[in-house]
């Protein structure tokens, strides 16, 4: 459910032998917020500060699929280093 228009929508997917965390963002706040402002293309760049993040966590972050590169959602497949 989404409570704020500009939320996160995100599915929690089963731990699996190869990820920590899986997760699949259906709507991201950054790239809605971006969208509404006119500065989508600003989106993708905010969203490097993701790996930034998980490199201080000490673990690896993985992606394949990109809202802001037109896919349908964005996979975050979080591990161990």
């Amino acid at each position: 459910m989404q409570k704020y228009e500009n939320d996160w929508i995100v599915d929690v997917l089963d731990q699996s032998e190869t990820y920590d965390l899986d997760y699949n963002y259906f709507q991201c706040g950054i790239c809605r917020l971006c969208k509404d402002e006119r500065c989508f293309e600003l989106a993708h760049y905010l969203c490097q500060l993701d790996f930034v993040i998980v490199d201080i966590m000490g673990m690896k972050l993985k992606h394949t699929m990109i809202l802001t590169h037109g896919d349908e959602y964005c996979d975050f497949k979080y591990s161990q280093k």
